[in-house]
């Protein structure tokens, strides 16, 4: 149920399975994308297994790719020129300020205010 995972997950979790579907990525368990060639699917890594594409808590695996979305990540990458694989946004979003979000507040800080009655909160770098 999605307001169960975004309740016990909170938007991190949610926004970066959103950023790899957006990579050519499907939930751990799920077959091929039909519209890009040579997609290999994600069958044969079970969602229990608990890597991104699943939102299994798993512990240090929920930080970590499987094999089968190390695949096709590489698998779009592959058949994609830099045109679609390129952002852009119609709005300047850097107009009204020169610094990132980061830089203005710490992610421990945004955890602690966003999630103030749970304890212990923790805010990890995750490089992909």
């Amino acid at each position: 149920d999605f307001q169960q995972v975004f309740a016990r997950k909170g938007f991190v979790y949610i926004l970066r399975g959103r950023l790899f579907f957006r990579l050519g990525a499907v939930h751990d368990g799920s077959g091929p994308i039909s519209y890009i060639p040579g997609h290999p699917g994600a069958k044969k890594c079970p969602w229990s297994d608990g890597y991104i594409m699943s939102y299994i808590d798993s512990g240090e695996k929920n930080f970590r790719f499987s094999v089968c979305t190390n695949e096709q990540i590489r698998i779009l990458l592959r058949n994609r020129d830099e045109r679609c694989i390129g952002l852009s946004s119609e709005q300047d979003l850097t107009s009204k300020s020169s610094k990132l979000p980061g830089q203005t507040i710490s992610g421990s800080t945004f955890c602690e205010a966003r999630y103030p009655s749970w304890e212990d909160v923790k805010y990890h770098v995750v490089s992909l």
